[in-house]
């Protein structure tokens, strides 16, 4: 009964994690599994094993509720269906709101068969209008989707048949195409969603650029870039675009082609577009100060697509591999919780501060992580799996010091509050205290979530990066809400490239 009671429960958390796909009926299914596992754990399981049993319960009031929301979800995608005037773009909603909420494509197939017509209704029109207004970008991709989806097997497909536009097949002078995949390790999802960042990233650099030799204040003539981005596969994918570049902060601290929360959108494709395109004035475009592209499709749309760049001046666009996406070489993940229950009532619901003012004093009741660096040569570092709070690996990015990113992210995205994160450090006299030292004087802020008139957000995931040295004196992390007595559950994850000691202080 204990190790039945032990299964079931990792199982219901795999599930309501999103780590795989099911249905309405396989999350109830879910629930009353767990329901007898608790019931048969009651009456056999050892006394240690029965502490448990509380939060299984909970689990399987919320595992109820996941079912009736995936149910929702699931008949708003066949109403969508099932209503003849339905649009491209509604449908596209009801597909992107079923996948993010973790419905297996098997349940989506109707729509997607309408969708697959519904993007193909006009498509030689739109082709031949891209054409005319010179956006190569676009009737390029518009080109790749029709010989995707099958236009040449429709009525109107005859340019399809005949190869018309067979040149836009190659690419010109100032035009990329790159040919890229979604996998299960790389689709992270939709725009605005706390897994994004884990998409496919391709960094965009001007040939034989000479703009690396300057610095900000130098003003050099800024490149329009088009992209356009379409699906391979005969099934069609709900794809989005997006131009980013890090923040200031960011690039501060070294990030390179390490994308980090906080970037500045530079221009995204409209969900409304008839297919994902954008474009943007590059008016910064270092190899400190990376422009980055960024597809995306929504959760679980797996397959091959292509990314259609234009513009101005030659241009080379090179995929950031992964070892640069993910050289994290420490991660720890705390529960943080605000709430006036519990052991400590109140005694985190500090509020928030602005990143250049002084905060109230209630602020400084916030959770406190202290970070420090560890000499290189202090200890060996751990193996992958090794049984410890963290896992250590060795990076050639540590050998400047450690990139820390902290992010701070809310269980429930759709019940969250403004949050922020601030990295902190007490000033040379205050060093050896154990906390923050509660004068603005005696601390200075070294970084935050977001710029000062936006510090606050309830987006996804909010974090704030910093680069600690192997001699710094330790550095501290406050994530907090911005109004004083908001509650909520949420993780700090704690990222590092290098070896690092992490407490939560008391």
């Amino acid at each position: 009964a204990e190790r039945t009671f032990v299964l079931a429960v990792a199982e219901s958390k795999r599930l309501l994690s999103g780590e795989y796909p099911a249905s309405p009926d396989e999350v109830l299914a879910c629930s009353e599994k767990l329901q007898r596992a608790c019931t048969g754990a009651e009456q056999d399981a050892q006394q240690e094993a029965q502490k448990a049993i509380p939060e299984a319960q909970d689990l399987v009031l919320d595992l109820k509720d996941e079912a009736k929301q995936r149910k929702e979800l699931l008949e708003d995608v066949q109403a969508v269906v099932q209503a003849r005037a339905s649009s491209a773009h509604e449908v596209r909603m009801a597909l992107i709101a079923a996948r993010e909420g973790f419905l297996p494509g098997g349940l989506l197939t109707e729509a997607y068969s309408k969708l697959r017509r519904r993007k193909l209704e006009g498509i030689t029109l739109s082709l031949n209008a891209a054409l005319e207004q010179k956006q190569m970008a676009l009737a390029r991709a518009l080109w790749q989707r029709g010989h995707a989806l099958g236009e040449a097997q429709e009525r109107a497909g005859g340019d399809w048949r005949s190869g018309k536009f067979s040149h836009l097949e190659h690419p010109g002078k100032k035009s990329c195409i790159v040919r890229g995949r979604f996998t299960s390790t790389n689709c992270g999802g939709s725009f605005g969603t706390r897994t994004w960042r884990q998409n496919p990233r391709y960094v965009l650099r001007r040939l034989n650029d000479q703009t690396r030799k300057y610095d900000r204040s130098v003003t050099v003539l800024a490149p329009k870039v088009s992209v356009a981005i379409a699906e391979v596969g005969s099934q069609p994918a709900n794809l989005s675009v997006h131009i980013v570049q890090n923040c200031e902060e960011a690039v501060e601290a070294g990030c390179g082609s390490l994308l980090v929360p906080g970037y500045n959108v530079l221009a995204s494709s409209s969900d409304e577009d008839e297919i994902p395109h954008c474009s943007c004035d590059l008016m910064v475009m270092t190899d400190d100060e990376p422009v980055f592209i960024v597809p995306s499709a929504a959760r679980g749309e797996e397959g091959s697509f292509v990314l259609f760049v234009e513009s101005d001046c030659p241009m080379e666009v090179v995929e950031v591999p992964a070892s640069e996406r993910n050289p994290w070489n420490y991660e720890k993940t705390m529960k943080m919780e605000w709430s006036s229950r519990g052991s400590r009532p109140s005694s985190s619901m500090g509020g928030g501060r602005l990143a250049n003012s002084a905060p109230v004093l209630p602020w400084y009741r916030n959770p406190q992580v202290r970070i420090a660096a560890v000499p290189s040569a202090a200890a060996p570092a751990l193996e992958d799996g090794a049984a410890d709070a963290g896992t250590i690996r060795l990076s050639p990015m540590g050998e400047e010091g450690a990139l820390v990113l902290a992010i701070l992210t809310p269980e429930e995205a759709d019940d969250s509050e403004p949050a922020a994160v601030h990295i902190l450090r007490n000033v040379p006299a205050e060093a050896t205290r154990q906390g923050l030292a509660e004068n603005p004087q005696l601390h200075e802020v070294l970084a935050c979530s977001g710029p000062e008139e936006a510090v606050y957000s309830k987006a996804s995931e909010v974090g704030a990066v910093y680069r600690l040295l192997h001699d710094d004196q330790s550095i501290i992390v406050m994530p907090s809400l911005k109004e004083m007595g908001c509650e909520g559950n949420y993780k700090l994850q704690i990222l590092a490239t290098a070896e690092v000691t992490v407490d939560l202080l008391p």
